[in-house]
């Protein structure tokens, strides 16, 4: 069989819906010459039989692991190990490609010369509270401020949501994905080895990634508390805040604490909190207002904001906790 241009690779959890419909996006890829090859691991109970189905014309370019015994991490490294093509695209169950997409990246790779390219991920839904949950995380206050979620950037990053990687240009990488820590956010450790390694990330915003939010603020909450931990334990692997915007939130917390600590001295600085959190709030309902078509969208929006930041910060603060637990599960399986 002919080696392929491109390995697709994406790993699934009882997402059914979810994964019907991207693998229905891989269906529709117009692909002009280029070759691929699928390779899906999923963990829940998703059929092989189902997935070829839903591939059509690339039915036969499936390659279908069923393990739920591998860690998020475990899976993805299995899925690059097995990938046969030089150019590997990783893609999630909850993302979204237009017809073009594996061209466009392919031909990123060709015009960039980078080690690692991709689109921009932009959160999509219709209405409801999934609509809220989208608008919120576009939005330059709570996740929107990368350069990964501008549409308008183009040129070198320090991160790429999903992403594309050469192989050839990523050769110093003996693992991808950190095993020893299965949540850590695993696009931003990626990258910042590549870049370590004198590797470039580049971004087209042109090239459109859409993802399909949570629908609930309590999946919302969950997800902002895992982002926390993940970028928690990235900032104690590697000693690093890659952005200013990390800050914000932490710096805000410790500002907080220090007044109501100090407001037993001086009652003044209690005071001082109460304006700030009052300024907190009065952002969050200047964003949500633009956002909301209705008052139920308005407190819904308010709500997300605040779950948003109160759920990293939470996530943050007790990701030591989960490193150093993860870590002494992975001493305890070495020295069996």
């Amino acid at each position: 069989m002919q080696t392929p241009d491109i390995s697709v690779v994406f790993t699934t959890f009882n997402e059914t819906r979810e994964i019907d419909t991207l693998l229905g996006s891989i269906a529709r890829q117009e692909l002009n010459g280029l070759t691929i090859e699928v390779l899906m691991l999923d963990a829940g109970g998703y059929e092989e039989t189902r997935a070829r189905s839903r591939l059509g014309q690339f039915s036969d370019r499936l390659v279908f692991f069923a393990d739920q015994g591998l860690s998020r991490t475990k899976s993805l490294n299995k899925l690059f190990e097995h990938a046969t093509a030089d150019i590997i695209v990783r893609l999630d169950a909850r993302s979204r490609i237009t017809s073009d997409y594996l061209r466009r990246i392919y031909q990123l790779f060709r015009e960039s010369g980078a080690s690692a390219v991709g689109g921009v991920m932009m959160p999509t839904a219709d209405e409801g509270t999934q609509r809220i949950i989208a608008e919120v995380m576009k939005c330059p206050f709570s996740f929107g401020g990368a350069k990964a979620r501008n549409r308008s950037y183009r040129g070198v990053a320090d991160s790429v949501y999903l992403g594309a990687y050469d192989r050839r240009k990523c050769g110093f990488i003996d693992e991808w994905f950190d095993d020893e820590q299965p949540r850590i956010s695993e696009d931003s450790d990626l990258n910042f080895r590549i870049r370590k390694n004198g590797g470039v990330i580049f971004i087209d915003g042109q090239i459109e990634v859409a993802y399909e939010p949570r629908d609930t603020l309590g999946k919302f909450f969950r997800l902002s508390y895992n982002y926390g931990v993940g970028r928690g334990i990235f900032v104690i692997k590697h000693r690093i805040l890659t952005a200013f915007r990390q800050w914000v939130p932490l710096i805000a917390l410790l500002l907080g604490g220090a007044l109501m600590i100090y407001g037993f001295v001086n009652p003044v600085a209690w005071w001082a909190l109460v304006g700030l959190s009052i300024a907190y709030l009065a952002l969050c309902a200047t964003m949500s207002f633009r956002l909301a078509r209705s008052p139920e969208d308005f407190l819904k929006a308010m709500m997300a904001f605040c779950l948003c930041h109160f759920g990293w910060v939470t996530g943050f603060l007790l990701a030591p906790a989960v490193y150093f637990r993860a870590a002494r599960l992975q001493n305890r399986v070495e020295a069996q």
